[in-house]
Formats: structure tokens, C-alpha cells, sequence
């Protein structure tokens, strides 16, 4: 998820790995100009990695890498490259460490592989949405946008309805309402999304990444001046 140059040749690698969830390792001598040093570290790919524990310390150490999954598509294309770095930015910032987290690496995953393919059925900004509210599940923050959080009553579907990010989801008018008010079609969208059919957002991207990043910000830990970055 990202590399930051340590010491005179060394590198620190931020993984996400299946088996170990969220990990940093030390890739010693990685930025020698050696071909016996070099381990392939790019971004977007799935690796296949060896790693073994240090004497001292968090770090692990990386002790190999290659490509075990290439996603040249992603590369290709500007906006599909920012969606990824962007869902991988918000796991770098959430995601607990060392903890195995098999639901948000089927996520990564999926995000990932829609993103490389050659045409897109939704475009990266809709599968941006998508993966963002299903990164919230994983969390366990999770919205709720079919009966209010306070008191339970459903919401019928067609009607609009508050929606407070902090409480965790629709809040009916008897509890005191919200400050966000999403429309019947919206709800009934993003739900179709979150079923596979990222598409149907197209109209929607603007007020559902900002009640995204509202979220973001309320539950986890990413800065709020990360998560502004999101809508721009």
C-alpha cells in the first residue's frame, strides 16, 4: 500500500496481506541498485511475499516479492489509478494491525480486479462509492438506510429520509431527524449497488461521497483533510 525510504538503502513496505491483515516490513537494501537487492513492490498488484519476524520491533522483514496478480488495466488509466490508491489509502488508515481481515481482502480484491478490467460497467468514481460503504461494513460502521437507527421503525422506500454518519444511519423525524436528507431513489440506488450494480449511481456520486467521507471521518481513523480530498 505504500513504500517509504529508510536508512541509507532500505525501505519500509506497508502491506495488506490475507493472511495477516494490515503489516509494515523493512525490505532491506530495496533501493540498492542491485539486481540480487530488487523485490517488486508496485502498487495495484497482488504480490506473493515472504516475510519473517525481527529480532526486535514491529517490522518484519521482507524477504521476497513477485507479482502474483498483474493489473495492467488500472495502470492504464488516471481515474481507475486514483480509485485504487484511494480505497488503498482509506485501508492503510482503518484497517487494524496485524489483525487478519478476510471480508475487506475479498473487497480489496474485487475492487481491484473491476478496476483492471478493459471496459468498466460503472465508471471508477461509482465503484469508489460502492467500495467505500462496504469498507464501512467491514468496520462495522455500516449504514443503515432502511429503518431508523434510534428506534427501528423502517423507512418506506420511496420516501426521502434523514441520514446522520455519526449515529450510524437514517434517523425518522419522531427522533429528532438529521442534517442530511437523502431522497427514496437514492436509498433504493445504493442499494442496488451494494447488490452489484455499481452503475445506477452515476447521478448519485456527489451526495453519497459526501456522506461517505462524513462517515470516514466520524468513525475511523482517517483525517478530515484526507477524507475533503475524496469529493474534489
Amino acid at each position: 500500500m505504500r513504500t517509504v525510504p529508510f536508512a541509507e538503502a532500505d525501505l519500509v513496505v506497508t502491506l495488506f496481506t490475507q493472511a495477516l491483515g494490515h503489516l509494515a516490513a523493512i525490505a532491506p537494501r530495496a533501493r540498492s541498485t542491485s539486481p540480487k537487492n530488487r523485490r517488486i513492490l508496485e502498487p495495484m498488484h497482488t504480490l506473493d511475499v515472504v516475510l519473517r519476524d525481527r529480532p526486535a520491533g514491529a517490522l518484519l522483514s521482507l524477504v521476497s516479492s513477485q507479482i502474483a496478480r498483474p493489473r495492467l488495466g488500472i495502470l492504464s488509466d488516471l481515474d481507475r489509478m486514483k480509485t485504487a490508491g484511494t480505497v488503498l489509502r482509506w485501508v492503510r488508515q482503518t484497517a487494524p494491525y496485524r489483525t487478519p481481515e478476510t471480508d475487506l481482502w475479498k473487497l480489496i480484491e474485487e475492487l481491484l480486479d473491476a478496476l483492471d478490467q478493459t471496459a468498466l460497467r460503472a465508471s471508477p468514481r461509482a465503484l469508489l462509492v460502492v467500495a467505500g460503504f462496504r469498507l464501512l461494513e467491514c468496520l462495522v460502521y455500516g449504514l443503515d438506510l432502511g429503518a431508523c437507527v434510534v428506534c427501528g421503525r423502517p423507512c418506506p422506500p420511496e420516501r426521502p429520509a434523514f441520514v446522520d454518519p455519526v449515529r450510524g444511519g437514517l434517523v425518522c423525524r419522531r427522533c429528532g431527524g438529521a442534517g442530511r436528507l437523502l431522497s427514496g431513489a437514492i436509498r433504493q440506488r445504493m442499494l442496488l449497488a451494494l447488490q452489484g450494480q455499481a452503475e445506477v449511481l452515476e447521478q448519485d456520486i456527489a451526495p453519497l461521497l459526501g456522506l461517505l467521507e462524513a462517515a470516514l471521518v466520524a468513525h475511523t481513523n482517517i483525517r478530515p483533510e484526507g477524507a475533503e480530498a475524496i469529493s474534489r
